[in-house]
């Protein structure tokens, strides 16, 4: 026996809302990374023992720096220690790095705490509200499926159909 009218709207109401949720709530997920800052609280960082060293962090471009201290006395800045958005030397893209001079805080473990923006924020205020469009329109395009599929094979279409 096949499945006609409501049974029909309803499992495919049910499969296409199913499918368009999971591609929605992925593309959401990336909004959300790619609009908001980040909140980095207390990564230990342990430096080389040279002079120069460079130490990537989490992030691509620092906004503030909020702490920088020993770990053995939880006390006391790194005094030739410098945070800041520089192009990645791995990499070669921004990065948040920590760089020092002084080889006396070499092989030293710090705590740093800073806000950043994530890899893949979008800098652009235009680029940031035009992103939140897309799931905007994307849950729209749920409702007029949602709607299609009634009018199409539901008992609501019927109706409509029958007030010609």
């Amino acid at each position: 026996m096949a499945l006609k009218g409501d049974g029909m709207a309803i499992i495919a109401i049910f499969v296409g809302a199913i499918i368009a949720t999971v591609l929605l709530a992925s593309i959401a997920d990336d909004v959300t990374a790619q609009r908001n800052t980040i909140e980095i609280t207390n990564i230990s960082v342990t430096l080389d023992a040279t002079t120069n060293v460079t130490v990537d962090l989490e992030g691509r471009e620092l906004l503030t720096l909020l702490e920088l201290y020993n770990t053995s006395t939880t006390t006391g800045a790194c005094p030739s220690c410098t945070v800041a958005t520089t192009v990645s030397t791995s990499s070669g893209l921004l990065s948040v790095t920590i760089t020092t001079n002084d080889t006396g805080v070499q092989g030293t473990a710090y705590n740093v705490s800073y806000t950043a923006n994530p890899d893949g924020y979008l800098s652009e205020g235009t680029s940031r509200n035009v992103i939140n469009l897309v799931v905007l329109f994307g849950a729209l395009a749920i409702f007029v499926f949602v709607i299609v599929v009634l009018f199409a094979t539901g008992s609501l279409g019927r109706i409509i159909r029958g007030f010609k």
